[in-house]
């Protein structure tokens, strides 16, 4: 995996809202808590009201480890899952998000959406 900086991330984002006309945003993976506040100030910020943000919350690797701290995952929470209009977790993210152990029905995955 390659570290993305800060300052790297918001100039391609300042780019593309100052270039192009947006008609939806899509934020995957944030490994550090500044970049999470600081990509959540700016779309806050910048986009329009009807501008459908659509977050996946990438927090493990494929073979299942968590590749970023309790602390960027509570930021992430905090920051960026409020302005989702579409939330895509996976099974263990949706499970680390809602801090319960296993999804293991279609009925429990039914409870949790409808309890959130």
């Amino acid at each position: 995996m390659h570290s993305l900086l800060s300052a790297f991330v918001m100039t391609q984002l300042r780019s593309v809202f100052e270039d192009f006309e947006i008609d939806a945003i899509k934020i995957g993976m944030l490994e550090r808590k500044e970049m999470i506040e600081e990509v959540a100030k700016y779309i806050k910020e910048n986009r329009k009201s009807t501008c459908p943000v659509v977050v996946d919350p990438v927090m493990f690797s494929k073979s299942g480890g968590q590749i970023i701290c309790n602390e960027v995952i509570q930021s992430l929470k905090d920051e960026i899952l409020p302005l989702a209009t579409i939330l895509t977790p996976n099974i263990h993210e949706a499970c680390r998000l809602l801090q319960i152990s296993d999804i293991s029905s279609d009925a429990e995955m039914e409870k949790l959406h409808l309890r959130y």
